[in-house]
């Protein structure tokens, strides 16, 4: 249900019956990080549209910048709905999904950059349908309801809210 999706406690109870066992809620809470912060990697090489200003922002040079990139819009877009989900987590969270992105363009300029997020991309995500297959026995939220159960994807395993 479209509604749905911005009900925190709905949502919390849906992703909840997906990880009620600690070795997966550990391995969620270790990979699902990973799989965002290698996806906002893998988007660092794809710059906006030409009529978007090319600026970026050093925070930390060489470890920490903010270049246009379509992470940015990624970001954005995960952390305005967190917002609206809810106001204190996702205040909370934002300087984790900042550091998230600002780390990912320096590191996809590197020469084993992309090789290496690709790698502990696919890792990461083993290691979530391991989770789920042998210590929670049961298929991913993702599998039943890619919305429900990507939307808090990141915000539960990093935060621990459950």
């Amino acid at each position: 249900m479209p509604g749905d999706l911005f009900d925190v406690k709905h949502q919390l109870i849906f992703y909840g019956k997906y990880h009620s066992n600690k070795v997966n809620v550990a391995i969620h809470m270790v990979f699902v990080p990973l799989i965002v912060w290698t996806a906002l990697v893998g988007f660092a090489n794809f710059p906006l549209p030409d009529f978007v200003p090319k600026q970026s922002i050093s925070v930390l040079e060489p470890y920490l910048r903010l270049e246009p990139t379509w992470g940015v819009v990624f970001t954005a877009i995960y952390a305005l709905y967190y917002l609206a989900l809810d106001p204190i987590a996702a205040v909370l969270y934002w300087p984790i999904l900042g550091l998230m992105l600002l780390s990912s363009s320096p590191i996809a300029e590197q020469s084993w950059g992309n090789t290496f997020a690709a790698s502990l991309f696919a890792t990461s995500w083993v290691a979530q349908f391991a989770g789920h297959g042998f210590a929670e026995k049961r298929a991913p939220a993702l599998l039943d309801n890619l919305v429900g159960g990507g939307c808090l994807l990141l915000m539960c395993n990093s935060c621990s809210v459950y």
